[in-house]
């Protein structure tokens, strides 16, 4: 255990899982940094106002990125591909391990990567394969960094994907005509979804009993559904008829060639998001189910589903 009070640097602090891991460890107790590229942004000032330090800045300016770290005991790291350089990722996780490794206090990294992390080679024609290939690499950069303790968290498909604003391209379908439209197989039960506020009390856990977590690498989920029980949970929470379409064997090849989303849900029907529940729950930290995320956040349905 750290000596008290604990300091966190808490990247994409102002995202879904860097949030909750910041609001997390701020209710511990734990002093938190992070960086904001826009820091009059509502976001970043719900994060001041709840006690979190400022450091104007991205994780492409070093030097902010250093004085945001310095005096930390832990860091949380979360980037986010970017499609348009998929480089970028392994660039910034590089900058922010690097950082972290020039800060003597940082004796804790925690990575949040995703779930089937390892198993791309299982769909070598995946277009979206050097998703996985990153994810890969910078696990591959935290267990080699020397740090005292690292943790590896892999969370499977995030709840917030079916509600605004990522919703309307994750399933654009659901928001503009209240349909679930999918490639997914509809009789398997492969759909392992996780809550991010989970994400953030793991990570919270991480950073308050480091030894505790120490080399592990820990799969995330909360429920596993079928496509139409998704639908069935987006119907009862909304009040709304939410109808499951599947698409016809055709249209998922001409689409697939044309939309990474396609080809990602052919790769679950393939490969499966395999998350051991029974493992999981050892850790007495409780996963929250689809339908509870889905009544937490009432606003959030409604302003998906009308």
């Amino acid at each position: 255990m750290h000596p008290n009070p604990i300091t966190a640097f808490v990247s994409s602090a102002t995202g879904h899982q860097g949030g909750p891991t910041a609001l997390h460890l701020l209710s511990a107790g734990v002093q938190v940094h992070f960086l904001a590229r826009n820091p009059s942004s509502p976001a970043a000032l719900a994060l001041q106002a709840r006690g979190a330090r400022l450091f104007p800045g991205d994780f492409d300016n070093i030097a902010s990125l250093k004085a945001a770290i310095s005096h930390t005991h832990a860091v949380f790291l979360n980037v986010t591909p970017t499609l348009t350089d998929p480089k970028l990722e392994i660039t910034r996780a590089k900058s922010i391990l690097e950082a972290a490794k020039s800060t003597p206090t940082v004796t804790t990294i925690i990575y949040s990567s995703v779930v089937m992390t390892g198993q791309h080679e299982k769909c070598p024609s995946h277009p979206l394969a050097w998703y996985w290939t990153n994810k890969a690499q910078i696990e591959t950069l935290v267990r080699e960094a020397g740090f005292k303790y690292w943790t590896i968290l892999r969370p499977a498909f995030l709840m917030n994907n079916y509600l605004l604003p990522t919703a309307s391209s994750m399933f654009p379908e659901l928001v503009t005509e209240r349909v679930f439209r999918t490639a997914y197989d509809p009789e398997m039960k492969m759909m392992v979804v996780v809550d991010p506020d989970d994400v953030g009390r793991f990570a919270a856990a991480v950073v308050l009993d480091p030894g505790r977590f120490h080399t592990r690498e820990i799969d995330l989920g909360g429920e596993v559904l079928t496509p139409g029980e998704i639908a069935r949970e987006l119907s009862l929470v909304s009040g709304r008829d939410i109808k499951l379409e599947l698409m016809e064997k055709g249209e998922v090849e001409r689409s697939a060639v044309v939309d990474p989303r396609v080809w990602a849900q052919l790769w679950t029907n393939e490969v499966g998001s395999q998350v051991d529940l029974e493992e999981l729950a050892k850790y007495g930290i409780r996963m929250t189910g689809f339908a509870r995320y889905l009544e937490k956040h009432r606003d959030a349905v409604a302003w998906t589903l009308g």
